[in-house]
């Protein structure tokens, strides 16, 4: 009897656990042809790289948009890899799918976003877009929380995979050709008169602080520098969000795993900004990176 019930159980469930895979594993036409290539290419590059001491950058878009990388290499006479994309790829994803390929010497830049919910930590639905497109091996990193998050966007993700399907639209500085060598975007852009502003939550809850902790274990047990810092930010939104912020990096201090450099050093004028308070301007990401600079000579 009771293995007539597992079976019974089996052919019920099944075609469900079919279905949500093949919904789950659809490619989309719009991030193959925007920059979330960039999780392939930048994890080509650092496996390339083994053995070579080089400087990586994790962060969202911020750093994708925040960086100007050549200068970056030329300064420290490194190569340097920027595996930046939308941050809603999530922290932990992004984390885990380049974990295994840094090495002792290593230097990682680490400025996410600032924390607005789970999804810094899990990410949304660009999560499943990007590796499904572009790594679905990576969702073998996946925990099982991992999973019992991000299981509710599988329906959009298919849905929005279906409506991109033959997309030939030109994406602009988003397009997977904006990405240089090094991984930043860098199709020249001046600031929009409209910025997207954001939101944030002060105080970051316990399982993303304790995953942020364990990325600093990982550096230190691995003897990787890492550097963690604040994102950049617009001045104005900066002035809406300031107590947050502040409250957000006292936070950080507390736990042990405090900014390298205080939220202001990396808050910029508006007119530095291309659309949203976190995408510089091409000049703007020159500014952004000869400030980082100043902070890995003092290491």
């Amino acid at each position: 009897m009771r293995r007539f019930i597992i079976k019974i159980l089996l052919i019920a469930v099944l075609p469900v656990v079919a279905v949500m895979l093949r919904m789950l594993l659809i490619t989309d036409d719009y991030s193959r042809r925007s920059h979330g290539v960039n999780v392939r290419l930048a994890y080509n590059k650092l496996d390339k790289l083994s053995g070579t001491q080089k400087i990586v950058i994790i962060a969202g878009s911020n750093g994708g948009f925040g960086f100007n990388s050549k200068i970056l290499s030329d300064s420290m006479r490194m190569p340097v890899v920027n595996t930046s994309v939308h941050a809603s790829i999530g922290v932990r994803m992004q984390f885990e799918i380049y974990k295994d390929l840094l090495e002792r010497g290593d230097i990682v830049i680490f400025c996410p976003e600032y924390y607005n919910g789970k999804g810094r930590l899990y990410g949304g639905e660009p999560l499943l877009r990007i590796v499904s497109t572009h790594m679905p091996s990576a969702y073998l990193k996946m925990s099982v929380k991992h999973w019992q998050y991000s299981l509710k966007y599988v329906w959009q993700h298919y849905l929005e995979a279906i409506e991109h399907r033959g997309m030939t639209k030109d994406l602009g500085i988003f397009a997977a050709n904006a990405i240089n060598e090094y991984g930043d975007m860098a199709m020249p852009r001046e600031h929009k008169p409209t910025l997207i502003h954001y939101g944030l939550i002060g105080s970051m809850d316990e399982e993303t602080a304790e995953y942020y902790r364990y990325i600093h274990r990982f550096a230190k047990e691995k003897g990787i520098k890492l550097v963690y810092l604040p994102p950049t930010f617009c001045e104005s939104n900066y002035r809406t969000q300031k107590a947050k912020i502040q409250m957000l990096a006292k936070q950080m201090s507390a736990l042990g795993i405090p900014y390298m450099a205080p939220p202001e050093r990396f808050v910029y004028a508006d007119s530095l900004y291309y659309d949203t308070s976190y995408h510089l301007t091409t000049y703007g990401a020159e500014l952004r990176t000869k400030a980082v600079l100043e902070i890995l000579r003092e290491l």
